[in-house]
């Protein structure tokens, strides 16, 4: 038989366990290091929220410094690629997504589909100082063959239509106005012409600069690491580093970016390996990017 006294001893302690949950302290995360899953070129370590789509258009208009070449208006009547993709929020830190761009380099139409997984994150205590996010791709071209023994866009086998890319992306929010964030990436093709590499690393930096609530400057750039590419003769001497600048706007349900940038792709298969134009010859292009993100559930 329970006494009355075990009965109330027992009661205090399940008050003090209750007491000791409320008061122990939760982990405060660090929020809106970026202010949505890209930066211009560059993936941020944003995910998609639990059961939203996030519904984006990208277009990359041609070079400005071509401004009287076939009357095409600074470029703003030339598309060299175009984005479309939508990405949902599996969970909170898991998102899935599929694409589709024009593509800029050997290879045109490509599809891809990529997963990405917030595995760290930020806190305001200073325990975790840094946030990191896994992202990857599976890229495959749908684009016709050529007849052109010399070119990677000769496609014999199916295998030679793909590629994939795998990138961390490890960030910090400084300051409620300053972000910025490095991401190592490793890139397979299966298919490179005779000089170039199937397997290429590079790293990338990006930031986020805030003025106000809803405007920010964004910057974005990728190092590919390859010995062949720091030879620069004849063969792959027309290889540059992808570089953006842009404003980003926030518009309530939309995040709207206006940016320039000398990479004519907007997928990382495409633009790392294959930016073709320098910064210091006026070869940059006018892009803008729409995200609209839609709650479902």
């Amino acid at each position: 038989m329970t006494s009355l006294g075990a009965l109330r001893s027992q009661s205090d302690l399940d008050l003090l366990d209750s007491i000791g949950d409320e008061t122990k302290p939760k982990k405060d995360y660090v929020r809106y290091t970026f202010k949505t899953t890209r930066v211009i070129n560059a993936h941020s370590t944003e995910t998609v929220a639990k059961h939203a789509l996030d519904f984006r258009v990208a277009h990359r208009f041609g070079n400005l410094a071509d401004w009287n070449a076939g009357h095409s208006f600074f470029g703003l009547t030339n598309a060299t690629d175009i984005l479309i993709a939508f990405e949902y929020g599996i969970s909170d830190q898991l998102q899935v997504g599929i694409g589709r761009t024009q593509g800029a380099g050997p290879l045109r139409e490509l599809y891809n589909g990529n997963l990405k997984y917030k595995l760290y994150e930020q806190t305001r205590n200073g325990k975790h100082p840094i946030s990191i996010t896994l992202y990857g791709n599976a890229c495959l071209s749908s684009m016709a063959s050529s007849n052109d023994s010399t070119s990677v866009s000769n496609i014999q086998k199916f295998a030679h239509r793909t590629t994939y890319m795998f990138q961390g992306i490890i960030a910090r929010k400084f300051s409620e106005n300053f972000s910025l964030e490095i991401l190592p990436t490793y890139i397979h093709r299966n298919l490179v012409d005779y000089y170039d590499e199937n397997e290429l690393f590079a790293v990338g930096i990006a930031g986020r600069i805030k003025f106000s609530k809803r405007v920010g400057m964004v910057f974005d750039c990728f190092l590919p690491i390859s010995t062949w590419r720091f030879q620069r003769n004849a063969n792959y001497a027309n290889y540059y580093l992808p570089i953006g600048v842009g404003i980003e706007w926030e518009t309530g349900g939309h995040v709207f970016h206006i940016n320039l940038s000398n990479s004519a792709g907007l997928l990382e298969n495409d633009f790392i390996p294959y930016s073709s134009n320098d910064w210091l010859k006026g070869q940059f292009r006018l892009g803008f990017t729409i995200s609209r993100v839609f709650q479902l559930f």
